[in-house]
């Protein structure tokens, strides 16, 4: 028997269909655009007009908050505000700049171009260190450009700055590449130019220069010229932030060599606004800088430009490279912003609508700002429907998130769990989870659990009740939560359980495997840290969607000629499509595509 192209032909067109709504990622590279949206958002984050969302974090993003960056980013650019990445916004996105963030003015600022910082020098007679200098410029140079830069400031305030050949110093000055031991690592050559901190101890007024780039004096040709960055960067290091005054100092973007340099008159109301204007003439200092010795290692905070408080504490670091995910069990599993993220003591991974683990594990307290540092674990990660604001459990104690930043106001130390109504006798949360059945929030503990009103975050009455109701589910429990495909699934040690709603226990067939089927860890590549096997349901129970797209796409690229095909080809086809919909819960009926969930309401 064989089969005609006619019906080759339908045959591939299913399949194609399928698999690009089983894999839209196979349907093409990125591209241009979304590239584009990609290097925005991590431009938007780093420097001020999104609140901790990346490339990396972007999913935990409410979307319309990028419109609004770009708006924002616009404005203060001085360029039209169009709301979209057009082609001006995109070049502006790759002009050089100052790597401090920018601060975005409201409606009754926008008289007021420049911008002051939550601190200043408490004093006006200031002591600067040069630690190294830059190989594009002789020494002597660099000490003209630099002096004439702090000159800038000096003839408009009674600001008076003096340097010293050794040991400490109000502003430490250093020219570096990449990462340099502050928290802040440059980009190598272009973008980033500079950065600096705002006044304060420790590291506070401390001004770095990019090594990367190439640096010139009193030209631009073929460089950048030193003295206008660092008469910018010295604005910083005195407490002003970046002005959207196209022209003025503190405009963020290099705008070149200016020959008879005068400070325009925007930056002088700031830094007259803090230290007042220029009087008579006062002698040089003859003590020393008030503040102690500075340590070696960085202090970490959201920006660069405020003064960091000292930490009297750091925990280990933990090295990424040496986990093995297939190998240990997960303290706590969520699904964030329609992403699966894995906890495992300090640190998580991330999940992809495959199943295919993001690179290596990143540790919790750097990628959500405000949670501490001295946890060495999560007990339940939880995504609250009502704001999509992110809740953490630890202890007798949650944190509530905006994206990846404590919301403002939110003590660090955290929350107690009797604030949302739960007895003061519950130490510990197991999980927090939607129930795909009725939509609504209920948190385990033991084996008791409640239900929550997001309305008024607060445990409904008659609660709590036994976990007994919910059959067959083991406790205490590690983790819970609705996935993409609405059922509810229960996590504990190695094992994951999918819940059946109308019978209200777990469903046949489960336990199953998490490594096995959320991990592909029969495949797992070690020094990857990714699963070669892409699995879209865990709860598909297929475990040979590959292969059998594979035989599918090799069958069909080997027959692209249409001549005749044998009737066993024919039934591997009609096996690999009845895999393929049984792991998409896709079912054909007439013609027609619907889900089981359709098929079963009528």
């Amino acid at each position: 028997m064989y089969i005609s192209c006619s019906n080759l032909f339908s045959v591939t067109i299913v399949l194609c269909v399928i698999l690009c709504s089983i894999f839209p990622c196979l349907t093409g590279s990125p591209t241009k655009q979304d590239q584009a949206s990609t290097q925005a958002l991590d431009y938007f984050s780093r420097f001020g007009y999104l609140e901790g969302p990346s490339s990396e974090t972007g999913n935990l993003m409410n979307p319309a908050e990028f419109p609004k960056a770009i708006r924002n980013f616009q404005q203060f650019a001085g360029i039209p505000e169009t709301g979209v990445l057009d082609q001006r916004t995109k070049e502006w996105l790759q002009k050089p700049r100052c790597g401090n963030k920018d601060t975005v003015i409201d409606s009754e600022e926008r008289m007021r171009r420049y911008v002051l910082a939550p601190s200043k020098w408490d004093k006006k007679d200031l002591t600067y260190r040069i630690t190294n200098y830059t190989p594009d410029l002789p020494q002597s140079t660099v000490r003209r450009a630099i002096t004439e830069a702090f000159k800038v400031w000096e003839g408009v305030t009674d600001l008076r700055f003096t340097e010293v050949g050794g040991g400490d110093a109000d502003i430490i000055i250093q020219f570096a590449r990449l990462y340099h031991q502050d928290g802040y690592p440059f980009d190598g050559k272009g973008l980033v130019l500079a950065h600096a901190f705002f006044p304060g101890s420790d590291k506070g007024g401390d001004t770095h220069f990019d090594d990367d780039e190439t640096w010139t004096f009193n030209s631009d040709s073929d460089g950048v010229d030193l003295f206008m960055v660092a008469a910018h960067e010295f604005g910083h290091a005195l407490g002003l932030s970046h002005s959207n005054q196209p022209g003025a100092l503190m405009y963020p973007w290099y705008q070149g060599y200016i020959p008879n340099f005068r400070l325009p008159h925007d930056d002088i109301q700031g830094i007259q606004t803090l230290y007042g204007g220029k009087s008579g003439y006062r002698p040089r200092p003859k003590d020393r800088p008030t503040h102690k010795d500075r340590p070696i290692t960085p202090r970490y905070q959201p920006q660069p430009t405020t003064p960091r408080p000292r930490q009297t504490t750091r925990r280990p670091h933990v090295d990424g490279t040496t986990i093995n995910p297939c190998e240990h069990a997960f303290e706590a599993i969520a699904v964030l912003r329609q992403e699966v993220f894995l906890f495992m003591g300090q640190t998580f991974w991330r999940l992809d609508s495959r199943g295919i683990i993001q690179g290596k594990p990143t540790e919790i307290h750097s990628f959500w700002y405000g949670f501490p540092a001295t946890a060495d674990h999560v007990d339940a990660v939880f995504e609250r429907k009502s704001d999509g604001r992110i809740l953490f459990f630890l202890g007798d104690k949650f944190w509530t998130f905006n994206g990846n930043s404590l919301i403002p106001g939110h003590p660090k130390t955290g929350v107690p769990l009797t604030e949302l109504g739960l007895p003061a006798d519950v130490k510990k949360i197991d999980a927090v989870f939607v129930w795909g059945f009725n939509n609504r929030t209920y948190i385990i503990s033991g084996d008791m659990y409640w239900k929550l009103n997001e309305k008024n975050d607060y445990i409904e009455p008659d609660y709590p009740r036994d976990m007994s109701i919910w059959r067959k589910v083991p406790v205490p429990l590690d983790s819970a939560f609705k996935y993409w495909d609405g059922k509810t699934y229960f996590f504990k040690g190695q094992f994951y359980y999918q819940f059946n709603d109308k019978k209200m226990r777990v469903q046949k067939g489960y336990p199953k495997l998490i490594k096995k089927h959320w991990l592909g860890c029969d495949t797992y590549d070690k020094n990857s840290y990714q699963s070669v096997k892409a699995i879209k349901s865990p709860g598909s129970g297929s475990d040979s969607l590959v292969p059998s797209l594979t035989i599918i796409l090799t069958l069909i690229m080997s027959n692209l000629k249409c001549d005749i095909y044998p009737v066993t080809t024919n039934l591997v086809i009609n096996m690999s499509i009845a895999q393929i919909l049984e792991v998409t819960e896709i079912t054909m009926i007439g013609g027609k595509t619907k889900h089981p969930a359709t098929v079963e309401s009528n």
